[in-house]
């Protein structure tokens, strides 16, 4: 199946709020560049050309900010005058218009050389597919050929391909990752005068090449910043959906903009959480050894209402439970012991860092995994044979589904064998081909990663190869199990349930976890769909709506996106009290009939008498509800820039006996 790629407009006004910034420079074309003769005496360097000046360049900066900006008043920053930054939300395209801009900047200003800056190999491998099934939709667009360099491989190839980069006459793209060149040991750092007259980062500085970073906030520490300085760059382009800092905004896709145009999914969740009326929460989320040993736990409050609540509070060593939560459950309870791994309480009961008990976790797991195929099913029957639906599995431990006894395998086969027989689309479907795992592995060994080491590469490159093969019906394979610390590999479309199974609560960035499914999907034709009532991505996390939701919300507060914008004084309206209405409405007069007068209860109770019905009662109707796994659907709403949650059902998992 090949995608099919359109020209939508969100994206060409990000394309060209950067194309413009440049307008009514010097205009040639890419024959005029011809070779040059730079500092280093290297006859066959192409470098860029661009002859615009400060004053021009400030100029169009301010026009295209007031022209895309909700404030267009911003201070333009003259530290870094030729640093710009577009703000797009992931799933909204942000890869393809970057590769557009290229195009773009190439064809209208002559511009050859530009370097893709990514953060890590999992973006970088995701870089290179974009290039390559976009090459025919962009020679149409611009009748262009581009040559990719793919800095890869082994230390030969990699300097080989440097010259050529440095050297060649047309569009030339060259994807590197940050780790390539911010260490002295690199290839790209050492000093080869027998060959080039220095260093190879020397050497393509001299191209004066267009730096486009991708992620650019992972590359602000002092290490990244010098070497990104040393590539000599005519100009950088900043590309990201969480900016550390915002160089020269020129274009803004906010997440709330995107969700609420119907760019992305929207999203539902579907919490499972354990309820057990007889239990007490008592969870860590964080510990603290900086002067004194504190823990912050998640506890249940009872507040003055009567009423519990769910509250983090900070515990130091000998704090009472009792004292600050006013809950009998933590009646006699102090902090006896705070360790790296965990919290100890009075009586020797002890808590570890947000470890899930063992007895709950198999349980969960089940319910979150039936949870996701009775998700796909439903998915799957409303779509027909038109979009193939996939599921997505975050694990943290491998083991637990590539060993033959692995716990996660056996719950989804035996929980799929027992729900096959409902869906007509899968009840002949054999169990052990509908799902599949990808994992880097050491040798014949699968490990657990970080998700940056060289056999990470090859897992990569097997999830880019499947990518599109996945989309397509003749594959059976539509339940993936990846590991976590893999997210930024998956970003396929097609992804309509992620399910989260962590045997501790999940540390991914919950951005980053909804952003591998927020893609709008594409049918078997690889034809984007637009319908908002297909286009919905439901999450099954290993911890409660309310925390998922809190902790996207922080995570959106602390990239800088916007808050709560008041209402434009001259758009208010000012409503006058009419003082008359209390006295001639007659359904007013109705009602204060029945409630104006003062009303006075005196209740005499016999202490004795009801505290013997009293217990009568409870031994004869009380009844003990053994603890019941939980899930709970919220679907999120994004509204005045802050995440709310609409109630849509629950339904009981299981019981835990």
């Amino acid at each position: 199946m090949k995608i099919q790629y359109e020209n939508l407009d969100y994206q060409t006004d990000a394309v060209d709020a950067v194309v413009d910034l440049f307008a009514d420079e010097f205009i040639g074309n890419v024959d005029d560049v011809g070779f040059s003769l730079s500092g280093g005496g290297h006859f066959g360097i192409v470098a860029n050309q661009l002859l615009i000046d400060d004053d021009k360049l400030r100029h169009n900066l301010s026009a295209i900010q007031k022209r895309n900006l909700d404030k267009p008043d911003r201070k333009i920053d003259e530290q870094n005058l030729r640093d710009f930054s577009v703000e797009m939300e992931t799933g909204t395209g942000k890869t393809y218009v970057y590769l557009k801009t290229i195009f773009a900047l190439h064809q209208r200003y002559g511009l050859s050389k530009f370097i893709i800056i990514v953060p890590s190999v999992a973006v970088r491998e995701g870089v290179l597919k974009t290039l390559r099934s976009t090459h025919s939709h962009f020679y149409k667009s611009f009748n262009t050929n581009r040559i990719v360099f793919a800095y890869e491989g082994e230390s030969r190839r990699k300097i080989s391909l440097l010259r050529d980069f440095s050297s060649s006459n047309e569009l030339s793209i060259l994807v590197m990752s940050i780790q390539a060149f911010n260490s002295d040991n690199n290839i790209i750092n050492e000093d080869r005068r027998d060959d080039t007259q220095g260093k190879m980062i020397e050497f393509i500085a001299q191209t004066q090449p267009v730096l486009v970073l991708d992620e650019p906030q992972n590359m602000e520490s002092d290490l990244s910043k010098s070497a990104l300085n040393k590539l000599n760059a005519i100009f950088r382009l900043r590309y990201s959906a969480t900016h550390k800092n915002l160089y020269n905004l020129v274009y803004s896709l906010s997440p709330f903009t995107a969700y609420n145009k119907g760019l992305v999914k929207k999203i539902e969740i579907a919490s499972v959480v354990k309820e057990d009326a007889n239990s007490r929460t008592f969870e860590i989320v964080k510990l603290d050894f900086n002067k004194q040993a504190s823990a912050k736990i998640k506890v249940e409050v009872k507040q003055k209402t009567g009423e519990y609540i769910f509250k983090t509070l900070l515990f130091k060593l000998g704090s009472s439970v009792f004292q600050k939560t006013k809950n009998d459950k933590y009646k006699d309870l102090y902090i006896e012991k705070i360790s790296e791994k965990g919290v100890e309480l009075t009586g020797g009961v002890f808590y570890s860092v947000t470890e899930v008990k063992s007895a709950d976790k198999v349980d969960i797991f089940r319910v979150q995994i039936r949870e996701t195929i009775k998700n796909h099913f439903a998915k799957q029957k409303q779509l027909g044979t038109e979009i193939k639906v996939l599921s997505l599995f975050f694990i943290d431990k491998v083991k637990n589904y590539v060993d033959e006894e692995g716990l996660i395998k056996q719950i989804f086969e035996v929980e799929f064998e027992a729900l096959k027989s409902t869906s007509n689309f899968f009840k002949n479907k054999q169990t052990s081909l509908v799902h599949n795992g990808y994992f880097s592995k050491t040798g014949k060994n699968y490990k657990d990663t970080k998700g940056n080491s060289k056999s990470d590469k090859a897992t990569y490159d097997l999830i880019m190869k499947d990518k599109e093969r996945l989309l397509s019906f003749s594959e059976d394979t539509c339940f993936i199990f990846s590991h976590s610390a893999l997210k930024e590999g998956w970003d396929n479309p097609n992804i309509f349930t992620i399910c989260t199974l962590n045997e501790t609560l999940s540390v991914m960035k919950k951005r980053q976890e909804i952003g591998r499914g927020m893609r709008l999907c594409l049918d078997k034709n690889g034809t984007r769909i637009y319908d908002s009532s297909i286009n919905k991505l439901v999450v099954v996390p290993n911890e409660s709506y309310q925390d998922y939701v809190s902790t996207l919300q922080t995570e959106f507060d602390e990239s800088g996106q916007r808050g709560i914008t008041p209402p434009s004084k001259k758009n208010r309206t000012t409503v006058k009290f009419k003082k008359q209405f209390a006295t001639n409405d007659v359904n007013f007069k109705i009602l204060w009939k029945k409630i104006k007068h003062k009303t006075k209860y005196d209740v005499q109770l016999n202490s004795d008498d009801l505290v013997i019905k009293m217990v009568k009662n409870i031994d004869e109707q009380l009844e003990v509800k053994p603890p019941m796994i939980k899930v709970e659907h919220q679907n999120l709403v994004m509204e005045d820039d802050k995440i709310k949650g609409v109630y849509s059902g629950e339904n009981v998992g299981s019981r835990v006996n």
